[in-house]
């Protein structure tokens, strides 16, 4: 029993000493963290309290990092044109907690060289702006922190207005002198998951890297490799959209002074991608051109060419610009200028939770021919996209979504307003071989990428199909992806009644062949009766009135005024009449629950 009490003596004395000297060690240590990091980074930074036991770590609380302002955000505006002080610094880093893997009697007897992890909880970075606030990669690495391992949960970093950028970032990274390696870590990017691992080589400057990752989204997926020197790396890999569309893509990226350079990137089977991204300025311009510049180039010799620049510098509002020159498209050629602005959206939690802007063009033309503008807004939300109040030049209108999962991901409506068919049909077959305006609605619903239907009710004035003047049609087409067919579809002229049969492909759009498969024939079951006369017989009661369907066949109809009084109750009645040849002919008088058929011989006095 003695024994036992000595020893709970000498241990209660021992925790007695490593607590007193944990405790005067924590009393410095925040002093002494804030000198060690000014002295090793070159920021300012406070500490809001420290935790310490024996049998867990020191853990740091509320910690922030203060980056310098430039001169231009730090002035506060003042009265008769003074300068008032500047504030001087803003939070650049920060971070819920910091969990240093050092237990009290590591401090107690001065083991101070057993860190062999460091946990940041919520930490997050600010990036004030691009140049002014980032500090140079220091070198913390004392001799017994060679391999030291930095896991970081549900990390994020924040733009100059305080937006998140990249959130949720997650993973552990082992840090020695010779780099930083990780094998596992994901992040969300603007909405978009991301999942990665790699190495990147210190010094920085001639830092050698090997990464790879994949971005994952609604409907798509990017893979990408990087290996090479952090100013000349090679990149390579594959974009899948919606288990349909893969382009591989491979070239250099170029780094200097905060620009990136593609150079001959290759994206696709066809396609060179020229370009630099400008990480300090934040936009991007890129070229993209067909690889066989000969095989592609248009009858005038212009070269095909899809330019495309971007402007993020005003985050959470930016704009794009396309320029499309001598696009070759189903056959066509484009030329156009698009302009896209949007914001992007953040809510609770500042996650981003849509995108919304708007969209136009200017300067259109089509095969060298100019065509009507179009403008519109958008929200992409949730992975759809909707588009609301599309306008092309005051006679087409348009409204609908489109999305990359479900079961009707796409459901658009189009209503023609007085568009002149011409200015459609002329893209893909020769100049007035139709004409005329067109009314009426159209509507696309189905699964992207999977099979649609389609169905528009059309009514058409005054113009021509072919050689045949018409002074209106009446047209419906249904169908299933790409195939249309003409459904109790009619086009009438002055005299007569044509009917619309057939199918087209929208796959031959540009092509001849869309209307080969056409056939534009006389209706032998209706009759017009616009246009013909109405005639009042001598006995004062009878009309008249009758049309030729063709030579040989005549429909005439017989009606009465009103019956009054006493007059003999007399049925309306329908007469078919066929000639058989001057002066005979044979006719079907029909009224009601009776019939008469009989054969008529007329004889000239």
């Amino acid at each position: 029993m003695p024994a036992l009490i000595i020893l709970g003596s000498m241990a209660l004395a021992i925790l007695v000493f490593i607590n007193v000297q944990g405790g005067y060690f924590l009393k410095e240590f925040k002093a002494r963290s804030i000198v060690l990091i000014r002295e090793k980074i070159g920021l300012d930074g406070e500490i809001g309290s420290v935790e310490a036991g024996i049998f867990r770590g020191i853990i740091l609380k509320d910690v922030k990092l203060y980056g310098k302002v430039p001169p231009q955000r730090g002035k506060i505006p003042s009265q008769r044109g003074k300068v008032p002080p500047q504030r001087g610094k803003e939070v650049f880093f920060s971070s819920e907690a910091i969990d240093l893997d050092y237990r009290l009697w590591d401090i107690a007897l001065g083991r101070y060289g057993n860190l062999g992890k460091i946990t940041f909880v919520s930490p997050k970075i600010y990036f004030i702006e691009a140049d002014n606030n980032l500090p140079k990669i220091p070198k913390v690495f004392e001799p017994a922190w060679r391999a030291i391992t930095v896991s970081i949960k549900d990390g994020s970093f924040y733009n100059a207005r305080k937006i998140p950028v990249m959130s949720e970032v997650n993973g552990n990274f082992r840090l020695s002198e010779s780099g930083i390696a990780s094998q596992s870590v994901s992040a969300n990017i603007l909405g978009q998951r991301f999942v990665g691992r790699g190495r990147v080589g210190f010094p920085i400057e001639r830092s050698a890297v090997k990464m790879e990752g994949s971005i994952k989204g609604r409907g798509y997926a990017l893979k990408a490799q990087l290996d090479g020197v952090l100013d000349k790396i090679f990149v390579h890999g594959s974009f899948d959209i919606l288990n349909k569309l893969n382009l591989d893509f491979a070239g250099n990226i170029a780094a200097s002074e905060g620009t990136l350079a593609f150079n001959d990137f290759r994206f696709g089977p066809k396609f060179i991608l020229n370009g630099l991204l400008q990480t300090a300025k934040k936009g991007f311009n890129i070229d993209l051109y067909p690889e066989d510049v000969s095989g592609n180039a248009a009858a005038m010799g212009e070269v095909s060419k899809l330019s495309i620049s971007g402007d993020f510098a005003k985050l959470p509002y930016f704009m794009l610009s396309i320029n499309a020159n001598h696009l070759k498209m189903l056959g066509f050629d484009l030329l156009s200028n698009y302009g896209i602005t949007g914001k992007f959206n953040y809510g609770a939690g500042n996650r981003l939770e849509s995108v919304s802007g708007d969209f136009s063009t200017s300067g259109s033309l089509i095969n060298y021919d100019p065509v009507r503008e179009i403008k519109g807004a958008y929200e992409f939300r949730d992975g759809v996209m909707k588009l609301t109040g599309v306008n092309y030049g005051d006679v087409v209108y348009a409204n609908g979504s489109f999305g990359a999962g479900g079961r009707d991901d796409v459901d658009i409506h189009f209503k023609f307003k007085g568009t002149q068919l011409g200015g459609i049909t002329d893209l893909a077959m020769e100049k007035g071989t139709v004409s005329g305006l067109v009314f009426g609605d159209m509507n696309i619903r189905g699964g992207l990428g999977k099979e649609m239907n389609i169905g528009g009710q059309f009514e058409f004035l005054n113009g021509n199909i072919s050689t045949v003047r018409y002074n209106s049609a009446k047209i419906t087409l249904r169908g299933k992806s790409s195939t249309l067919e003409f459904i109790d579809s009619k086009v009438y002229t002055g005299d007569q009644v044509l009917t619309v049969e057939g199918k087209i492909d929208l796959k031959d759009i540009g092509t001849p062949r869309l209307f080969r498969n056409i056939v534009i024939k006389s209706d032998p079951n209706t009759v017009v009766w616009a246009g013909v006369n109405i005639t009042k017989m001598p006995a004062g009661e009878e009309y008249v009135t009758g049309a030729n369907v063709n030579e040989q066949f005549r429909v005439n109809l017989k009606t009465y005024e009103s019956q009054q009084g006493n007059q003999l109750y007399r049925q309306d009645a329908m007469e078919l009449e066929y000639k058989l040849g001057k002066p005979a002919s044979m006719k079907l008088e029909m009224r009601e629950n009776e019939d008469f058929f009989g054969l008529e011989h007329k004889v000239r006095f």
